[in-house]
């Protein structure tokens, strides 16, 4: 549970970044609007780059073992 939560979490940053940046494109240079923007962009960076996911191979070892331990229904 706890890696898919860590990729649930990971992608969920990448995707406010993504939508961060495209509100960013669309606002004027000086706004309050955009310095606002930056500073959440900032912040979810920072928490993208503390908390950095990486695939753990082993996730599908542990998945696949728990499905053939599972019985019939």
């Amino acid at each position: 549970m706890e890696a898919v939560e860590d990729y649930a979490f990971d992608r969920g940053r990448r995707e406010q970044i993504l939508a961060l940046e495209a509100v960013r494109a669309q606002l004027d240079e000086g706004s309050a609007a955009l310095a606002e923007v930056d500073r959440l962009l900032a912040e979810v960076r920072a928490e993208r780059d503390a908390h950095p996911y990486a695939f753990d191979r082993r996730f599908l070892f542990r998945v696949l073992s728990m499905g053939h331990s599972s019985s019939p229904s």
